[in-house]
Protein backbone atom coordinates (compact mmCIF):
# COMPACT_ATOMS: atom_id res chain seq x y z
CA UNK A 1 0.00 0.00 0.00
CA UNK A 2 2.89 2.35 0.78
CA UNK A 3 4.47 1.80 -2.64
CA UNK A 4 1.15 2.52 -4.32
CA UNK A 5 0.77 5.80 -2.44
CA UNK A 6 4.33 6.81 -3.31
CA UNK A 7 3.73 6.01 -6.97
CA UNK A 8 0.41 7.88 -6.99
CA UNK A 9 1.94 10.95 -5.32
CA UNK A 10 4.85 10.97 -7.75
CA UNK A 11 2.50 10.72 -10.73
CA UNK A 12 0.39 13.63 -9.40
CA UNK A 13 3.50 15.79 -8.99
CA UNK A 14 4.69 14.88 -12.47
CA UNK A 15 1.30 15.70 -13.96
CA UNK A 16 1.33 19.05 -12.10
CA UNK A 17 4.84 19.75 -13.43
CA UNK A 18 3.69 19.06 -16.98
CA UNK A 19 0.63 21.27 -16.53
CA UNK A 20 2.73 24.19 -15.21
CA UNK A 21 5.25 23.67 -18.01
CA UNK A 22 2.46 23.93 -20.56
CA UNK A 23 1.23 27.17 -18.96
CA UNK A 24 4.74 28.61 -19.20
CA UNK A 25 4.90 27.86 -22.94
CA UNK A 26 7.21 30.37 -24.57
CA UNK A 27 9.03 31.25 -21.36
CA UNK A 28 10.95 28.01 -21.05
CA UNK A 29 11.72 25.08 -23.27
CA UNK A 30 10.76 22.25 -20.90
CA UNK A 31 8.12 20.86 -23.22
CA UNK A 32 10.58 20.61 -26.12
CA UNK A 33 12.57 17.93 -24.31
CA UNK A 34 9.49 16.01 -23.11
CA UNK A 35 8.28 12.86 -24.79
CA UNK A 36 4.90 13.10 -26.48
CA UNK A 37 3.72 10.13 -24.43
CA UNK A 38 4.43 12.15 -21.26
CA UNK A 39 2.61 15.20 -22.59
CA UNK A 40 -0.50 13.08 -23.10
CA UNK A 41 -0.89 13.06 -19.29
CA UNK A 42 -2.22 16.63 -19.32
CA UNK A 43 -4.76 16.11 -22.08
CA UNK A 44 -8.34 15.87 -20.82
CA UNK A 45 -9.94 12.44 -20.88
CA UNK A 46 -13.64 12.25 -21.71
CA UNK A 47 -15.40 9.12 -20.52
CA UNK A 48 -19.10 8.36 -20.62
CA UNK A 49 -20.88 8.16 -17.30
CA UNK A 50 -21.04 4.70 -15.81
CA UNK A 51 -24.53 3.31 -15.51
CA UNK A 52 -25.41 0.37 -13.31
CA UNK A 53 -28.43 -1.29 -11.82
CA UNK A 54 -29.16 -3.72 -9.05
CA UNK A 55 -32.14 -6.04 -9.05
CA UNK A 56 -33.36 -7.71 -5.89
CA UNK A 57 -36.58 -9.25 -4.76
CA UNK A 58 -38.45 -7.52 -1.95
CA UNK A 59 -40.65 -9.71 0.17
CA UNK A 60 -42.78 -7.68 2.55
CA UNK A 61 -43.42 -9.53 5.78
CA UNK A 62 -44.87 -7.40 8.52
CA UNK A 63 -42.46 -4.50 9.15
CA UNK A 64 -39.82 -2.91 6.97
CA UNK A 65 -37.02 -3.76 9.41
CA UNK A 66 -34.28 -5.62 7.53
CA UNK A 67 -35.70 -4.94 4.07
CA UNK A 68 -33.55 -3.08 1.53
CA UNK A 69 -34.59 0.55 1.16
CA UNK A 70 -33.04 3.03 -1.24
CA UNK A 71 -31.75 6.10 0.60
CA UNK A 72 -33.06 9.44 -0.66
CA UNK A 73 -29.58 10.79 -1.47
CA UNK A 74 -28.06 7.46 -2.57
CA UNK A 75 -28.33 8.20 -6.30
CA UNK A 76 -26.75 11.65 -5.88
CA UNK A 77 -23.90 10.27 -3.77
CA UNK A 78 -23.15 7.42 -6.16
CA UNK A 79 -23.09 9.67 -9.23
CA UNK A 80 -21.00 12.35 -7.49
CA UNK A 81 -23.74 14.97 -7.81
CA UNK A 82 -24.34 15.32 -4.06
CA UNK A 83 -23.27 18.65 -2.56
CA UNK A 84 -21.29 18.51 0.66
CA UNK A 85 -20.39 21.41 2.92
CA UNK A 86 -16.81 21.42 1.60
CA UNK A 87 -18.12 21.79 -1.97
CA UNK A 88 -20.14 24.94 -1.29
CA UNK A 89 -18.10 28.14 -1.77
CA UNK A 90 -17.86 30.45 1.22
CA UNK A 91 -19.76 33.73 1.00
CA UNK A 92 -17.75 36.96 1.07
CA UNK A 93 -16.65 38.05 4.56
CA UNK A 94 -17.35 34.58 5.96
CA UNK A 95 -16.30 33.96 9.54
CA UNK A 96 -14.36 30.93 10.74
CA UNK A 97 -14.41 29.35 14.18
CA UNK A 98 -11.98 27.11 16.01
CA UNK A 99 -12.20 25.17 19.24
CA UNK A 100 -9.63 26.42 21.77
CA UNK A 101 -8.59 24.41 24.81
CA UNK A 102 -7.11 26.17 27.85
CA UNK A 103 -4.22 24.53 29.65
CA UNK A 104 -5.45 25.37 33.15
CA UNK A 105 -8.92 24.62 34.43
CA UNK A 106 -9.43 28.01 36.05
CA UNK A 107 -7.88 30.08 33.23
CA UNK A 108 -9.81 32.85 31.58
CA UNK A 109 -9.19 33.76 28.01
CA UNK A 110 -9.84 37.41 27.30
CA UNK A 111 -8.21 37.85 23.94
CA UNK A 112 -8.44 35.52 21.00
CA UNK A 113 -7.09 36.34 17.58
Amino acid sequence: MVEFRKSLTLSFFFKFFLWVSQLMDGKTSFTDSMLSSHLSAIKPVHRPSAIGSQDYEIIKQGTSVGSPEVHILARLQVTGEAEYTDDVPLPPNALHAALVFLEQKTSCSYCLD
